[in-house]
């Protein structure tokens, strides 16, 4: 099959590195599908050029071949691009909303592949999730691997599984993409443009759903189609609540760095006045270009440290200290630290994490309880499991880390918010 894929190419080499010989070859391929590919030989076929084609050019010839639901560069959205990574035109987006945050959720999404994954536990989360929610549509992207594995659980659950064949996704699919509503009552799918180190191809787990839904799924979204947004984004980072969209200066951290045409955080100019102004400006207006794409607005968990126009007894050393605190909760997820809830009445209530309580906690756990959390979350035996965890709790980027979280509690506090805070729990690598 190898060996077969690599014919296809016609010359593997120059398929890699010219496009327009690459264009040709695709056409070549979706115009003439193989002996035999109604049967047994088309679908290892592409399982192999899906090691050796981007998800584009790996869809026209799976749709081509009979293998996928619908052509996904049909479904686009606004202007036409050749690569799903480049931002649509910009007049799409002024017509775009986010759906209502207290909606019924329509269709559950899930990545299960087999690098994370053993198909007994992607079963059993499936029928837990179907036992908890009879009548919710489920959606399921998984790879060759895990496919056939899957299939009859999935029958008998109504489960539909969307096949990617080599493309391997990671289990976090509300990071990569939103769905917003469209004018004429449709949904669309809006891929980040910004590619996740280590992620990559996550970006593209829209279009694998797009092509493969069943009609009455499709049906439902109105039908779904896609684009690409004009700003970086990552969902973990952004906590959509009762009209308003909460956010921490990491949430826009890649796109102040465009902003400020810089690669990295310039962390030498927070020790100046204007190095921290500049950088809060990017961050403020970044945040007004997240309000224009969802059409709400935008809200820090934290206060933003001293900037141009602020008190003149504002010093460069406040503004330092203020970026080294909030600096304290670089590298996590927002949404791993903070959840937003809405209340009834209309107010919203805080869950804010806390090392000191997830410190307290394990040191008066029981061993019964040390025990059921080494097992649930597959740490190594270690009679010395508290001390570790308490040890990991010392460290200089804890210690930060705490900081961090102490100051978005007291700043939603401050709110309005009603704040209460939990456990949190940091785990030795080395541990795992």
């Amino acid at each position: 099959m190898a060996r077969l894929a690599n014919a296809l190419l016609l010359d593997p080499r120059r398929f890699a590195a010219d496009a327009r010989f690459r264009e040709r070859a695709v056409a070549a391929m979706a115009a003439a599908p193989p002996g035999g590919a109604a049967g047994g030989l088309r679908d290892p076929l592409l399982f192999e050029l899906s090691r050796r084609l981007d998800l584009l050019d790996l869809a026209r010839v799976e749709f081509a071949w009979g293998a996928a639901r619908r052509a996904i560069a049909d479904r686009r959205l606004g202007a036409a691009k050749s690569r799903p990574t480049e931002p649509a035109a910009a007049e799409v987006w002024p017509e775009l909303r986010l759906g209502a945050s207290e909606a019924a959720i329509g269709v559950s999404i899930y990545s299960l592949g087999s690098r994370f994954f053993s198909p007994d536990e992607a079963m059993s989360f499936l029928r837990a999730v179907r036992g908890w929610a009879p009548e919710r549509a489920i959606a399921v992207l998984t790879d060759d691997t895990m496919t056939p594995q899957l299939a009859k659980a999935a029958a008998d659950l109504d489960v539909h599984v969307s096949r990617t064949r080599g493309h391997v996704y990671s289990p976090w699919p509300r990071d990569p993409m939103s769905f917003l509503a469209a004018p004429d009552g449709g949904q669309v799918a809006v891929l980040r443009p910004n590619r996740q180190p280590g992620r990559e191809s996550d970006s593209l787990m829209g279009l694998e759903l797009i092509q493969d839904l069943p009609e009455d799924l499709d049906a439902r979204f109105g039908p779904l189609r896609w684009t690409v947004a004009p700003i970086p984004f990552h969902n973990g980072h952004m906590l959509p609540v009762s009209g308003e969209i909460w956010l921490s200066i990491h949430s826009l951290e890649q796109r102040i760095l465009e902003i400020l045409g810089a690669d990295r955080v310039p962390e030498e100019s927070f020790t100046r006045r204007d190095g921290v102004a500049r950088y809060v400006e990017a961050a403020r207006r970044a945040a007004t270009e997240v309000e224009r794409l969802y059409g709400k607005p935008t809200r820090f968990v934290h206060p933003l440290p001293v900037a141009a126009g602020d008190p003149a007894g504002a010093t460069a050393a406040d503004g330092a200290a203020a970026m080294q605190r909030l600096g304290g909760g670089a590298g996590y997820d927002l949404d791993s630290l903070v959840t937003v809830l809405p209340r009834a009445e209309g107010s919203s209530v805080a869950l804010v994490g806390s090392l000191a309580l997830g410190s307290e906690l394990i040191a008066g756990a029981p061993d019964g309880e040390l025990e059921s959390f080494r097992s649930t979350y597959g740490l190594a035996p270690a009679a010395a499991l508290a001390a570790a965890v308490a040890g990991e709790h010392r460290r200089p980027g804890a210690t930060g880390l705490q900081s961090f979280l102490d100051l978005v509690a007291a700043h939603l506090a401050e709110s309005g918010l009603a704040v209460h805070r939990l456990p949190l729990l940091l785990v030795p690598i080395g541990l795992l």
